[in-house]
């Protein structure tokens, strides 16, 4: 199920894909993300900001996502 959530877009003239150079950690942040992102959308009416639990999932996403990131930065200036 983890290769559902994978990105494998080609990073562009590398030959390499999103998933080969990102860190397992943030891959996994990743997959989280899109787990909360479906509980949201199962579980969240209306399907607004104007909702308190669709507000504070979507917060959640965009939390977890910029820690993948950065993990992912600070893995390739190492």
């Amino acid at each position: 199920m983890a290769a559902l959530f994978e990105n494998t877009t080609p990073r562009a003239g590398t030959g390499t894909t999103v998933a080969d150079m990102t860190d397992p950690d943030a891959a996994r942040l990743r997959q989280i993300a899109d787990e909360l992102r479906a509980i949201r959308n199962r579980t969240c009416e209306p399907k607004n900001n104007q909702n308190p639990r669709y507000h504070r999932l979507s917060m959640a996403v965009s939390s977890v996502e910029f820690a993948a990131d950065d993990i992912d930065d600070e893995a390739a200036r190492d």
